[in-house]
């Protein structure tokens, strides 16, 4: 979507492009709409693109894969603080590092529009849009024809004209847990396999750092020796 500070800078290299026209034929004239043409495609096109491309779930899914990496999260934590109330040996916290990692993990992935089960099975959900293709070989390629469509920056919105496409209203029939579970294709570009990979070593770092540290404070911490 054009923000409407875009929209002005737009309209207003449109007038300079325009003034610069009626005064003279020279290329020299394109210099500035070159430079914004450029601009919009490596700071706005492109990274866009590339985290659509990235994404290996629908929506519900991402949103599933969140909300499990927060409740491994607040469980490795109740499990951290139980042990540290008990009377239990401080060794035995450890155990919390588990869920830890695991939800840190999926919270990253899931934040870059990545489901860390799915990606473990080099797979993707097929798009709402090719759910509804005319043949198998066009969700296969993820080529399911629509004409005249405009599609969000997001990806997740796709209108036809005044109305909506043909395949949102039948999309939006199909339960919540079987959009959570959408038909999964394999993916085969090696460029957003190699993007998928570094995404997830992140997230994994990031995990596996955090989870020291809070391991190590649960563990310095005293027995509360309650029960």
């Amino acid at each position: 979507l054009t923000s409407p500070t875009t929209a002005t800078s737009s309209s207003r290299d449109r007038a300079s492009l325009l003034a610069a026209l009626e005064r003279t034929t020279h290329p020299s004239a394109f210099i500035k709409a070159r430079a914004v043409i450029d601009d919009s495609l490596r700071q706005q096109s492109h990274p866009n693109f590339v985290r659509w491309a990235v994404a290996n779930g629908n929506p519900p899914r991402i949103a599933f894969a969140w909300w499990g990496g927060i409740a491994l999260l607040f469980l490795g934590t109740l499990v951290a603080l139980l042990l540290t109330l008990s009377r239990a040996p401080r060794g035995y916290r450890i155990l919390a590092a588990i869920p830890w990692v695991i939800g840190a993990a999926m919270f990253g992935a899931a934040r870059e529009g990545m489901c860390v089960c799915l990606h473990a099975m080099r797979a993707r959900q097929v798009r709402p849009w090719e759910l509804f293709g005319d043949s198998e070989a066009e969700v296969e390629m993820g080529k399911a024809e629509l004409d005249g469509i405009s599609v969000t920056t997001s990806g997740l919105s796709v209108m036809m004209g005044a109305g909506e496409a043909p395949w949102v209203g039948r999309y939006k029939k199909r339960s919540l847990l079987r959009r959570i579970f959408e038909r999964q294709v394999r993916v085969v570009e090696p460029a957003v396999r190699e993007v998928q990979n570094t995404l997830f070593v992140q997230a994994l770092l990031v995990a596996v750092l955090g989870t020291v540290v809070a391991t190590g404070l649960f563990v310095a911490v005293p027995s509360g020796n309650f029960f």
